[in-house]
C-alpha cells in the first residue's frame, strides 16, 4: 500500500509549481510528501534515503526529473535510487517526447509514462512501446482567485495577458543554415508546411517531410533522426507566438507580455554545441 510520495521542486519553475499543486491534493487525501529540493539535491538525497520505504513509496516526477542520469541518483553500476529500493517511478511528461529520447537509457524498471497531449501518446506507442504508459492525463489550470473573488470582465486591467518565452525566428537562422543550402532549405520547407498547415501536428509533418527526402529510410532510423529536429518545434512554436500577439495589436487589442527568451536561447546554444540538426546519414538506409 503506497502511503508515501516523492515529489520534485526547485529545478524549472513550472514543473516545480506543478510538483507543489499536486503535492497538496496528495497530502489532502493523507499522503506523506516529500519535496525532493533540487537546488541542494546533495543534502535533499539524505533526507530522502531516510523518507523512503519500499512497498509504501512511490515517485511522482515532471519531465524526467529524478531518472535522467542524475549523478546524485545513480549509483556506482549506473542503477537509479528508486530502482534500486523497487520504489515504483510515475513520470509525467509535459512536453513533446522527442525531446527526451537520450533519457530513455536512465529509465526505472518500475516506471510509468504519462502523457498531456493525445500527439505525445501516439508517438510514445509508436517509437517506445516498450515503456509501460499510464492514464491520458489532460492539462489543468490553477486559478487564482476564488469563485467569490474572481473579478468581472469590466474590473480587470488588462485586456489580454501573454506569459512565455519569445525570440524572434531570425535568432534561429544559425542553427538552420550550419549544414549548407541543401539542409537549410529541408529545414525551412518543414517549417513553411507547418505554416500554412498549422493543425498538422508536429510528428506528423516531420516525419512526411523525412520519409520524402529519404526514401529508404527505416524505422529505426526515423527514430533515431526526430531528436535533431527540435529546432523546426521550437522555431514554428515562436513563430506563432509573435503572430497572436502582432495580430491581437494590430487590431487595436492592448496585449501585457510575461516573459524573456533565456530557455531559449539555452536551447539554440545547446542545439549548436551538440551539432544536433541534421539527419544523420548512417540512420538511412
Amino acid at each position: 500500500m503506497i502511503k508515501k510520495l516523492v515529489l520534485f521542486t526547485k529545478g524549472i519553475e513550472t514543473l516545480w509549481f506543478f510538483s507543489e499543486q499536486i503535492g497538496k491534493t496528495f497530502e489532502k487525501l493523507g499522503y506523506e510528501v516529500f519535496y525532493f529540493d533540487q537546488c541542494a539535491e546533495y543534502d535533499s538525497f539524505y533526507k530522502l534515503l531516510a523518507f523512503c520505504e519500499p512497498k509504501k513509496t512511490a515517485v511522482v516526477s515532471f519531465n524526467f526529473d529524478g531518472c535522467s542520469g542524475e549523478d546524485y541518483m545513480v549509483d556506482a553500476n549506473g542503477v537509479n535510487f528508486f530502482e534500486a529500493r523497487e520504489i515504483p517511478f510515475i513520470n509525467i511528461v509535459v512536453d513533446h517526447p522527442f525531446y527526451y529520447h537520450k533519457f530513455v537509457p536512465f529509465l526505472p524498471k518500475d516506471y510509468t509514462q504519462i502523457s498531456i497531449d493525445r500527439e505525445h501518446e501516439a508517438y510514445l506507442q509508436k517509437f517506445f512501446p516498450e515503456i509501460k504508459r499510464g492514464p491520458f492525463l489532460p492539462l489543468a489550470g490553477t486559478s487564482l482567485w476564488t469563485e467569490k473573488t474572481l473579478p468581472g470582465w469590466d474590473e480587470r486591467p488588462m485586456d489580454v495577458v501573454f506569459t512565455g518565452n519569445y525570440e524572434p525566428p531570425s535568432d534561429f537562422e544559425k542553427v538552420l543554415t550550419r549544414n549548407g543550402d541543401e539542409y537549410a532549405k529541408f529545414y525551412y520547407d518543414i517549417i513553411h508546411d507547418f505554416i500554412e498547415h498549422p493543425h498538422m501536428c508536429m510528428s506528423e509533418g516531420i516525419i512526411k517531410h523525412m520519409r520524402e527526402e529519404v526514401v529508404d529510410l527505416t524505422e529505426e532510423g526515423l527514430k533515431e533522426c526526430m531528436p535533431t529536429m527540435i529546432v523546426i518545434d521550437i522555431y514554428v512554436r515562436h513563430y506563432f507566438r509573435g503572430e497572436v500577439i502582432k495580430h491581437l495589436a494590430d487590431h487595436g487589442v492592448k496585449v501585457h507580455c510575461f516573459g524573456g527568451g533565456t530557455s531559449c536561447r539555452a536551447s539554440i546554444r545547446k542545439i549548436l554545441s551538440t551539432g544536433n540538426c541534421r539527419i544523420p546519414s548512417a540512420a538511412c538506409g
